[in-house]
């Protein structure tokens, strides 16, 4: 009716009336945008100031669900669902906003909520893409990653223009591949913007299993190990990342805070903790081999490269997630101390026999 009317001074009452439920149509649908459209034409041509006061309102929902939008993708569930509440009070109710409703309750681990969004949707229609993404993302939240994967092929095959479910099929499908690829791999899934936090989790582990065997990455593993902490304080494999670096380094300062701040329920580190502190009170010799991850019989030139090496790695203007300037600090003045005993030679044969007769010395890189 619209594109025949168009144009036709005689016919306006009825291209405004065909408009106009097109708008509404459009609105519960979630098309916004589209809305707009019909109610421009419906001011041109009708009563300005009703649809004036529609557009306007219609701009703000427009605003508003953008805002949601944005702070669903960054896991805001709390601020989105206060959002989505104003937009209600805008009496505009659609498949959109139920989606966005279904999408917070995935934030918030409401799975009967959930499953409530989604019936609405399949009511409103049997074939909602919508739906199927809710789905997807319920999945994708619980890493049940080839499900999900499954689940919005489905979706796309149904509407294979549909942008939001293209970009959320391509985030599982890196975090898949991260989970499962190369180091590559699971540090370009890590890198994208979003990512829920325990997916964010399995990717750290990921990576620290890949460095594991590499000592020059032990910077980054203890990064992921304490962000791997701030996402879940009571992770022991973490934790135990954490303890075995400090270890291995003899930074028993360090190791000694490490576990004040994470004691959790059920972790027994009192133990640890007396033996921290028993070698903090003796004070012992320093594993100066083990903190540059050389052998006892490096030569000076290879002492060098691990000094530069390790300094570059532990320097405390570098920006590293995680470790605080502080631990940076002293893991870094623990290593210029053994570089200064160990490239002299006279200072070097003395630590050698003063670690010996320690028990210290042999490093865990040591031959």
């Amino acid at each position: 009716v619209m594109q025949r009317e168009r144009g036709e001074a005689g016919n306006r009452q009825l291209f405004c009336d065909a408009a106009y439920r097109a708008g509404r149509a459009s609105t519960r649908l979630g098309y916004f945008s589209r809305a707009l459209e019909y109610y421009e034409a419906c001011r041109e041509r009708g009563d300005a100031a009703f649809f004036s006061a529609k557009i306007e309102l219609l701009n703000d929902a427009v605003r508003v669900v953008t805002d949601i939008e944005c702070l669903v993708r960054a896991g805001d569930g709390e601020k989105a669902e206060a959002l989505l509440d104003s937009v209600a009070l805008m009496s505009l109710y659609s498949t959109r906003l139920t989606y966005l409703k279904g999408r917070i309750a995935i934030l918030q681990d409401r799975p009967e909520k959930v499953q409530t969004c989604e019936e609405a949707l399949l009511t409103l229609n049997s074939s909602s893409v919508e739906a199927r993404i809710l789905q997807g993302v319920q999945k994708y939240y619980h890493l049940s990653l080839r499900e999900s994967l499954t689940i919005l092929r489905q979706a796309l095959r149904l509407d294979p223009d549909h942008d939001e479910c293209r970009i959320i099929h391509k985030e599982v499908l890196a975090v898949h591949r991260g989970l499962e690829g190369t180091l590559g791999d699971c540090e370009a899934a890590f890198a994208q913007p979003g990512l829920p936090n325990n997916a964010k989790h399995q990717l750290l582990h990921r990576r620290c299993a890949l460095l594991a065997n590499d000592h020059t990455k032990r910077s980054l593993i203890l990064q992921d190990a304490y962000r791997g902490l701030s996402l879940q304080p009571d992770c022991e494999d973490c934790f135990n990342v954490g303890t075995g670096i400090f270890t291995r380094l003899r930074c028993y300062r360090l190791l000694h805070r490490f576990l004040e701040g994470y004691i959790g329920p059920g972790r027994d580190t009192k133990r640890a903790l007396r033996a921290c502190e028993r070698k903090l009170e003796h004070d012992e010799v320093p594993d100066y081999y083990g903190v540059l991850s050389v052998s006892r019989r490096a030569s000076n030139a290879e002492i060098k490269k691990a000094y530069l090496r390790e300094a570059k790695m532990w320097h405390p203007d570098k920006q590293r997630s995680g470790i605080s300037i502080e631990d940076a600090q002293e893991v870094f003045k623990t290593v210029t101390e053994a570089h200064k005993v160990l490239s002299d030679q006279a200072s070097r044969r003395q630590y050698d026999r003063k670690s010996q007769r320690g028990g210290q010395g042999s490093g865990f890189y040591s031959d």
